[in-house]
């Protein structure tokens, strides 16, 4: 095989696999899913040429990767994730050269994460041997790459390239046109808050920032279906406690069909992650029409506004908004959002990027 795919399991990873299996030669290409997800939310597409090592069962597939590695022409690692492929990767450096890191956002700011055992040291360590000396360095986010020439002094080549993230808007579109869902409380103004149980989501800061709009008819929304458990407990403990019967924290997975419904029903996004984070939901988000406010300290505030032209809030903002600038937006706002999003999102737009990537080795 010419390339070899190494991703982790995640909505990502099977609507990326089909895209290369559509566009390019099947026998050019092999996948290692390597953890990620689990199969209980989403199943990892197995078939020849997709091989998992996320279970001891098929821990002996990780010889076959340091294999498949050495023989194949170019090494694409989707997510930096895995120790036991930065091990790899150290231990066999000359894999550095033909190694392109198509960056996900959590892998890059491991930087920030605590450091406070051995193990973490340790691998944090390794990181920075790769990274360091990667050949190839792919983003959508040229914010992205510039923190990684900061944090760890990467001088690989920047490429671009995106996932289909994973939208298809003529799916969205028959979805949403024959399962048309009334809300459920008419006249309250939907607002999600963040994407997963993840600390990095900042809901305690956003909730503090709406409380100021707990007597107004709304209902906020929270998507916690994944990430740190406990952490979503405390959100939805400090929700309701704020907002009452008005903070709903979504716990249970939804299948895409039901998520594709629910984002429809939503009015106004508002995630305060200040890192590279939910670009699939957020692109959702415009396509759908919704007003959009995230943090100016992600590397998407300048990605939306200046790359793709979108109009884009601060969440910094909203302390100064009473509920009617909160809500409003215009149809000529929305329209433009989601013409110029419906063109990043186009098969033929995301091919190209990853043929001109393959093409050039």
């Amino acid at each position: 095989m010419k390339y070899v795919n190494v991703i982790i399991n995640s909505a990502y990873t099977a609507p990326y696999i089909s895209l290369i299996e559509r566009n390019f030669k099947s026998e050019d290409h092999l996948f290692f899913v390597i953890r990620g997800w689990s199969e209980s939310k989403v199943k990892i597409p197995v078939q020849n040429n997709v091989i998992p090592i996320n279970n001891i069962s098929n821990l002996l597939n990780g010889f076959r990767l340091i294999y498949s590695l050495n023989r194949c022409r170019k090494i694409v690692l989707h997510g930096l994730f895995s120790p036991f492929l930065l091990l790899i990767l150290v231990l066999q450096p000359w894999l550095l050269k033909k190694s392109n890191w198509v960056i996900w956002g959590g892998d890059l700011y491991q930087y920030n994460a605590p450091k406070d055992t051995l193990y973490k040291k340790f691998e944090e360590f390794l990181r920075r041997i790769v990274l360091r000396n990667i050949a190839e360095i792919t983003t959508v986010i040229k914010g992205d790459y510039n923190l990684a020439k900061k944090w760890y002094n990467v001088k690989g080549r920047l490429r671009y390239a995106m996932y289909s993230v994973p939208l298809n808007t003529n799916a969205i579109d028959k979805i949403i046109k024959s399962n048309v869902k009334p809300s459920e409380n008419p006249g309250s103004v939907s607002i999600l808050i963040g994407n997963s149980a993840d600390p990095g989501n900042n809901h305690f800061e956003i909730i503090e920032i709406l409380k100021k709009f707990k007597n107004e008819e709304i209902l906020i929304y929270s998507l916690l279906n994944y990430g740190d458990s406990d952490y979503a407990d405390k959100v939805i403990e400090y929700g309701k406690k704020e907002f009452g019967e008005k903070f709903i924290g979504i716990v249970d997975y939804m299948q895409y069909d039901d998520f594709i419904l629910f984002m429809n029903n939503i009015e106004i996004i508002v995630f305060n992650h200040k890192r590279q984070q939910a670009l699939g939901n957020l692109f959702l988000a415009y396509y759908l029409k919704k007003k959009v406010f995230i943090n100016t300290e992600s590397t998407l505030y300048e990605f939306f506004r200046d790359d793709l032209g979108l109009t884009i809030r601060s969440t910094l903002q909203i302390p100064e908004l009473n509920f009617q600038q909160f809500v409003s937006t215009t149809d000529d706002e929305v329209k433009n959002n989601r013409l110029k999003v419906t063109n990043v999102l186009e098969e033929d737009y995301i091919v190209n990027q990853w043929r001109l990537l393959f093409d050039k080795e």
